[in-house]
């Protein structure tokens, strides 16, 4: 659940939203708005730039929704509670 911390933290620092509070508030749509328009100083662009660099595999652009989310689950693993 590392990843899930960065999140966290990406979106206090970036946002100023305090995920525990906000994610049941959250659609699905606006939570990966969100995240995909985190800047490239975030952690979690770190983390991927990172995997990438020790070769965790090249990336692709998600081509539907359903691809999107498949992403997103990979690499956050599921979010706790609701999201909607």
């Amino acid at each position: 659940m590392a990843s899930w911390a960065l999140v966290e933290a990406d979106f206090m620092r970036e946002y100023g939203i305090d995920l525990v509070a906000e994610l049941p508030r959250l659609t699905l749509r606006r939570f990966m708005v969100l995240v995909r328009g985190l800047g490239p100083g975030s952690a979690v662009a770190a983390r991927q730039a990172a995997r990438h660099y020790l070769g965790g595999g090249a990336s692709r652009m998600a081509r539907t929704p359903a691809e999107s989310e498949a992403a997103l689950a990979g690499f956050f693993g599921r979010p706790p509670g609701r999201v909607s």
